[in-house]
């Protein structure tokens, strides 16, 4: 399309690139840098020579090798199988939280620990779709948060008491995807809080993620393979980017030096 709309200006003496006017889509970048890593998470790195599990990753591997997002998917499938199951989830859920006010908000009825705030509100279960970005994202921090009430609602239920639940390794190695993911949803959240046109702060939050990314791989290290596969993504869509002029004309009608720093370091 690029290429038919540079020889239609052409023809008419309008000068256009069909390469320096490309402009990529930011959400639809990051949601592809989100799903690539995701999906070489569980191709796990072999150990190095010499390098032993003594350090107490094998269980954490474990689990990320069971494909936990998937899981996940699976779980949130069940209890929202029909419109019966998805009102007696409801009603779990009301229970549990009816139960946590009763014990100032600190444990259930049946001694289930509420230390984190779990179950604070009422709401219900999401499931990720492809074309929305940031919904992975969502659906797990809405699967940890109803956790507790997943877990009791499969367990009484006859029908889901052979479900297969996460254990507490599970449980923190799904909080790390989390975060991964959290950190891709947080940069599109800084340009859709934008009310002016956002091209020319694109390259300023390519950069950013990258950088952050990096320093993740030393707090979250089980997860570096993954982070990695993410960066390398992300690094061929801004190589694009940056040979595209017209991120640099945006950037120098719409900022001057001092805004761009502050934007930068807004970031952090």
């Amino acid at each position: 399309m690029m290429a038919s709309l540079e020889f239609e200006l052409t023809v008419r003496d309008v000068l256009f690139h069909r390469d320096g006017n490309r402009i990529g889509c930011f959400p639809h970048v990051i949601n592809i840098a989100v799903k690539t890593g995701l999906s070489f998470i569980t191709s796990l790195p072999p150990l190095n020579e010499g390098e032993t599990d003594d350090d107490g990753t094998e269980d954490y591997w474990r689990s990320l090798e069971s494909d936990l997002v998937s899981r996940v998917r699976q779980l949130i499938t069940l209890c929202r199988a029909s419109g019966n199951r998805q009102d007696d989830f409801q009603d779990t859920v009301m229970s549990m939280r009816k139960e946590m006010q009763k014990n100032g908000m600190r444990e259930c009825a049946d001694g289930s620990d509420n230390a984190d705030g779990l179950l604070e509100r009422v709401v219900v279960l999401l499931r990720d779709v492809d074309t929305r970005w940031s919904s992975t994202f969502f659906m797990v921090d809405r699967f940890l948060e109803l956790y507790p009430a997943i877990e009791r609602f499969t367990t009484n239920d006859p029908k889901l008491s052979d479900t297969v639940l996460f254990s507490a390794v599970d449980i923190q190695v799904l909080n790390d995807i989390r975060e991964y993911l959290y950190l891709f949803h947080s940069i599109q959240e800084l340009a859709s809080a934008e009310k002016t046109p956002t091209l020319s702060i694109v390259l300023l939050l390519y950069e950013g993620l990258i950088e952050m990314l990096g320093l993740m791989k030393s707090t979250l290290p089980n997860l570096a393979h993954t982070i990695k596969v993410s960066l390398r993504k992300l690094h061929e869509y801004v190589d694009k980017a940056r040979g595209t002029r017209i991120y640099a004309l945006a950037m120098g009608k719409s900022y001057d030096p001092f805004l761009i720093i502050c934007n930068s370091q807004t970031l952090h």
